[in-house]
């Protein structure tokens, strides 16, 4: 095996990893999943030679999981995500580094001392260790459902001197809109003064932006299952900081996917969506919007979306027959979905909400009383199947579009208008 050519071990070293993606007919583009079986075969297949040690070690190392979940100090030091990380940092091997995935969530038994010693150790070590990745592509951050002061400063220094220069994809998980709000606040106190780097600029470079809010206490916060509001959720509730937490989106201006997910409802309308053209996804969870802002950003994109998810989205304005008329017109859709989608309570459109909830386990796709809304559905769900037969996926099938055999909306609405 001495001899070998390079790309020899390397397609050796791929049909080992056997590497497994996710279902590829609900995404555009299919990512890799964290498979740990995988990762062992390349951890023995390192073991065989020097040409295997190289390449196996570039696909071993090319995604990073540092989990709190994953770490027992006590059980095994050598095992503690941070401490595997830093020295991974100081290996030849941190240039094959491209997606590292860091989340704080208490999974398993966890004490509140490994909680702390885990942020504190990642507070200190991980902004040292993303300045010797230098070809990171892909961050992920996912903070607990409350905040912790450590946690803030730890992104307040990635952003401020670590230069993410080679970063096209971002997701931050944090508790409250009020974290998003003194990020951006941090960014524009860095602004002023000299700095490596800045929130900015990363954002300016990505192509994936992913925003999640995590804390759900609180009225709203949770459809179904309320709970008292949680001490930090009560200081800074969510719906007071919505807008900064767009503003915040809108410095990512060269975006081609983008996914927000909120506990509490937010108002989108305070987005300002100009600088969103040329999307290929969008992914809407928890917030409401007016149709003349929704159908804005579809048009803005009609020649580039490939795939849209809306969950629980609130219409304002306008009605769903509206919008999935609109996105018919849409050459390049292969992937849609919606799923609790209905009418915002307080907006114009209210008189087409139904008056009940639905079975909590039974979710509608829109709960409307609008009867064409459904029709329209079935429509796009048509459209839909027929742009991804046009580039030679597979259909989907009725067990994911249910209206896919439903009555054209055109026909609903003739008899909808004469009111029969």
């Amino acid at each position: 095996m001495r001899g070998l050519p390079a790309e020899i071990y390397d397609t050796i070293t791929l049909y080992v990893e056997d590497p497994k993606f996710h279902d590829g007919r609900h995404v555009v583009e299919p990512s890799q999943i964290y498979d740990t079986a995988g990762r062992q075969r390349l951890s023995v297949l390192r073991l065989i030679n020097k040409g295997f040690c190289r390449s196996a070690s570039l696909r071993l190392f090319r995604i990073i999981h540092a989990k709190l979940s994953d770490s027992r100090l006590q059980e095994s030091p050598d095992h503690w995500a941070p401490k595997r990380l830093f020295e991974l940092s100081q290996s030849p091997y941190c240039a094959a580094v491209r997606e590292i995935e860091v989340d704080i969530n208490i999974f398993g038994y966890h004490s509140s001392a490994d909680l702390r010693l885990f942020i504190e150790d990642l507070a200190a070590l991980l902004p040292v260790c993303l300045c010797n990745f230098r070809d990171l592509s892909a961050l992920s951050i996912s903070f607990p459902d409350e905040p912790q002061p450590l946690c803030t400063e730890l992104l307040n220094n990635i952003f401020r001197y670590v230069p993410l220069s080679s970063l096209k994809k971002l997701r931050l998980a944090l508790p409250l809109t009020y974290d998003f709000a003194t990020l951006l606040m941090q960014n524009a106190i860095n602004s002023s003064t000299p700095s490596r780097s800045s929130l900015k600029s990363t954002m300016k470079q990505l192509k994936y932006l992913s925003v999640l809010i995590n804390n759900s206490s609180g009225f709203g916060g949770n459809r179904f299952y309320q709970r008292p509001p949680s001490s930090s959720q009560r200081a800074f509730p969510n719906e007071e900081y919505s807008v900064q937490f767009f503003e915040l989106i809108q410095l990512a201006e060269e975006l081609e996917s983008l996914r927000i997910s909120c506990t509490h409802v937010l108002n989108m309308d305070a987005l300002d969506a100009t600088h969103l053209y040329k999307l290929h996804s969008l992914e809407l969870r928890r917030v409401k919007i007016s149709h003349t802002m929704l159908l804005s950003i579809m048009e803005r994109n009609r020649k580039t979306l490939r795939s849209i998810f809306l969950w629980s989205v609130e219409l304002k304005s306008g009605t769903w027959t509206d919008v999935l008329i609109q996105l018919c017109l849409h050459p390049h859709l292969e992937v849609f979905h919606m799923e609790s989608c209905r009418y915002a309570r307080d907006g114009q459109s209210s008189r087409w909400a139904p008056g009940l909830l639905p079975p909590i386990d039974d979710p509608r796709d829109i709960e409307t009383v609008h009867v064409p809304d459904t029709f329209a559905l079935g429509n796009l769900q048509r459209q839909v199947n027929a742009n991804r037969h046009v580039k030679g996926l597979l259909e989907m099938g009725e067990y994911y579009y249910r209206h896919v055999g439903s009555e054209p909306v055109e026909n609903v609405l003739t008899w909808w208008a004469r009111g029969d």
